[in-house]
C-alpha cells in the first residue's frame, strides 16, 4: 500500500526531470534523449491531441453531379431542337471533313478526358513498403521503450549499450505489439462489418433514406458498445503496460508473461492505488497540455518576430531598396533552412521535459507501492 502523498511524487518527478535535463545542461544529451523519446513513442508526455476534420466531399459531390446531369440534359435538348429545326435554303451546308479517320481520332481525343488508371503493381508495392516501414517502427519503438527507461533511471543519453542489453525484452514487447495491432485491425474490420450490416438493414445505402430516431439510436449504441468502451479499455491497459509492465520487464530482465503475472499480483494488492494513479495521470495530462499549449504559442510568437527580423531586413535591403529580388531569394533560402531546422528542433524540445516528468512519475509511483521493484528510489 502507498503511504506517500501524490504531491510528494509530483515534486520528486519534477526534480528528477530537472536533474536529467539541466544538471548539467548538455546539448548532445538533449538531442540523444529527444531521439530516444521520439522512437519510444513517449514524446507526448502522456498527452495526445487528435483533430478530426469532417469529410465534406460526398456532400459537395452530390449537388455537383445533379447540376452537371441537369446541364447535360438541357444541352442535349437544345441540340435536338436545333437539328430538328428546318434548314434555310440559302444557308450553306456544313463542311464535312475529307478524312473520316481524322474526325474519329479527334472525337476520341475529346472523349478521353478520364484520369489514367492507377497501376495495381505500384499500389501493391506501396502497400508492402508501408507495411514494412510500420513493422520497422514498431520494432524500434519496442526496443527504445527500454532505452528511455534506462535514460530516466541512469540520467543518461546512451543508446548503443542499452540497445544491446535490452534485446530480449525489446523483442518480447515487439511480438506482443504485433499481436495487439493485428487484433485491433481485425476487431476494427468486425465493427465496420457490423455497421455495414446495420446500415443495410435500415436502408442507409438506398436513395431517399432519411435518418430516424431509432436508426440513430441503434448506430449510437453500436459505436458505444463496440468502439468507445473497447477503446477506453485498451487505453487503460496500455497505461498499465507502459508505466508498470515495461519497467518490471526492465528490472527483472524477463519476458512479457512473467511481467504480466507480477503486475497482476501488484494490482490485486493495490487496486485502489492503481485507479488513483490513472485519475492523477489524467489530471496531470490536462494541466501539462495547457502548459504545452502556452509554450507553443509563446514560441510561435517569438519565431514570428525573429522571422520578421531575419527575413525583413534582407527584403528591405535587396528587394525594396536596390531592386535585387534574386539576391533576396538567395539570402532567404540560405537563412530559411537553418531557421526552419532550429524552429522545429526547439518545438520538439518543448515536449522533452514533460516526457521526462511523466516517465519519472510512473517509476516513482511504482516504487511507492512498497513492492520489490524500486526503479527510482524515493529516499
Amino acid at each position: 500500500m502507498r503511504d506517500i502523498k501524490l504531491s510528494t511524487l509530483v515534486r520528486k518527478s519534477i526534480e528528477r526531470a530537472v536533474q536529467i535535463l539541466f544538471r548539467p545542461f548538455d546539448f548532445k544529451k538533449w538531442c540523444a534523449l529527444l531521439l530516444i523519446v521520439i522512437l519510444s513513442g513517449g514524446l507526448g508526455g502522456g498527452n495526445s491531441l487528435n483533430t478530426l476534420f469532417p469529410n465534406r466531399d460526398l456532400a459537395e459531390q452530390i449537388p455537383l453531379e445533379r447540376f452537371t446531369a441537369a446541364t447535360e440534359e438541357t444541352s442535349e435538348t437544345d441540340v435536338t431542337e436545333e437539328t430538328a429545326a428546318p434548314a434555310d435554303e440559302n444557308q450553306p451546308a456544313p463542311e464535312t471533313p475529307e478524312n473520316p479517320e481524322t474526325a474519329t481520332d479527334t472525337e476520341e481525343q475529346t472523349e478521353s478526358t478520364e484520369p489514367p488508371a492507377v497501376n495495381p503493381l505500384l499500389f501493391i508495392l506501396a502497400l508492402i513498403l508501408g507495411l514494412a516501414l510500420s513493422i520497422l517502427f514498431v520494432w524500434l519503438s519496442a526496443r527504445f521503450r527500454f532505452i528511455w527507461f534506462n535514460a530516466v533511471v541512469q540520467s543518461s543519453g546512451a543508446i548503443r549499450e542499452p540497445f544491446r542489453r535490452f534485446q530480449k525484452e525489446g523483442n518480447a514487447v515487439f511480438k506482443f505489439l504485433l499481436i495487439v495491432v493485428a487484433g485491433m485491425l481485425l476487431y476494427a474490420l468486425l465493427v465496420l462489418g457490423l455497421l455495414f450490416l446495420a446500415g443495410q438493414a435500415f436502408g442507409v445505402f438506398k436513395e431517399g433514406f432519411s435518418w430516424s430516431f431509432g436508426a440513430g439510436l441503434v448506430f449510437a449504441l453500436i459505436a458505444l458498445v463496440f468502439a468507445v468502451v473497447p477503446a477506453a479499455a485498451i487505453s487503460i491497459f496500455f497505461v498499465a503496460f507502459e508505466d508498470f509492465i515495461v519497467p518490471i520487464m526492465a528490472v527483472e530482465s524477463c519476458g512479457f508473461r512473467p511481467a504480466w503475472k507480477s503486475f497482476s499480483e501488484i494490482y490485486g494488492q493495490n487496486k485502489k492505488d492503481f485507479w488513483i494513479y490513472l485519475l492523477a495521470k489524467i489530471g496531470l495530462g490536462i494541466v501539462t497540455a495547457l502548459l504545452q499549449l502556452m509554450l507553443f504559442v509563446g514560441w510561435a510568437l517569438i519565431a514570428m518576430v525573429a522571422g520578421a527580423i531575419l527575413f525583413g531586413i534582407p527584403y528591405y535591403l535587396f528587394s525594396a531598396l536596390f531592386k535585387l529580388d534574386a539576391l533576396f531569394w538567395i539570402s532567404a533560402v540560405i537563412l530559411g533552412i537553418p531557421y526552419l531546422a532550429v524552429f522545429l528542433l526547439l518545438l520538439f524540445f518543448i515536449n522533452l521535459p514533460f516526457a521526462a516528468f511523466f516517465r519519472s512519475f510512473s517509476l516513482y509511483y511504482l516504487t511507492s507501492l512498497k513492492t520489490k521493484y524500486t526503479p527510482l528510489p524515493l529516499a
